[in-house]
């Protein structure tokens, strides 16, 4: 039932960026809700193939590695953490480790300025 649920709770731009769905909700998810859309069939199809094979990258950065970075721990860490995840996503799951800690940095200075 939560299977079905989950599909049905469609939003726009869910089919957009299909890996970026899956990574959020799960690849059969994700397909589930490609299938409820209202795409024609063959952008919809293309969409799927893009998931077939598809694996759930690893986001190799963790609340520690943004402590280092220079935030105090605590809820800044969480929201600066899930706001490097998003950018991540956004640009594709890149992983390249050097990439990726220059977005955390972005962030964590962003974090840092604000809290000034």
């Amino acid at each position: 039932m939560k299977h079905l649920v989950s599909a049905a709770s469609r939003a726009s731009g869910d089919s957009a960026k299909p890996e970026a769905l899956a990574y959020r909700i799960g690849r059969d998810e994700a397909v589930d809700r490609i299938l409820l859309g209202d795409e024609e069939p063959e952008a919809m199809r293309a969409r799927i193939e893009d998931l077939r094979d598809w694996k759930r990258p690893r986001f190799a950065l963790g609340g520690g590695d943004l402590i280092a970075m220079g935030l105090s721990p605590g809820p800044v860490v969480a929201r600066t953490l899930q706001a490097v995840q998003r950018d991540w996503i956004e640009r594709g799951f890149p992983s390249d480790e050097e990439e990726v800690r220059t977005l955390a940095r972005v962030h964590v200075d962003q974090a840092l300025r604000a809290s000034q």
